[in-house]
């Protein structure tokens, strides 16, 4: 198990601040963006073979997992759109 990202509070100036936590939020999306691109590159293949499943609840499941790595990209997304936020409030 990694190390928490904040293990303390940040300390220093309001910028300093900022930036620690900017950087924080910046490492834990691109720890969660590479696991996610895998998982939804396999996602892809079952969705574009879930045709040849003739098992209803197999093609359920892969629906249901289409569906979910697609909330998973929008939330990946907007915690990139924040990560930029806290850059730009760090002066940086």
């Amino acid at each position: 198990m990694k190390a928490p990202l904040l293990p303390n509070p940040p300390t220093g100036s309001d910028s300093e601040q900022r930036t620690v936590v900017a950087q924080a939020v910046a490492q834990a999306l691109h720890d969660l963006s590479n696991p996610v691109a895998v998982v939804s590159g396999n996602v892809q293949f079952l969705n574009a073979v879930s045709d040849t499943i003739s098992d209803p609840d197999a093609q359920a499941a892969v629906a249901d997992l289409q569906a979910g790595m697609v909330r998973m990209e929008e939330e990946l997304a907007r915690i990139s759109v924040l990560r930029d936020t806290l850059r730009e409030w760090a002066g940086g």
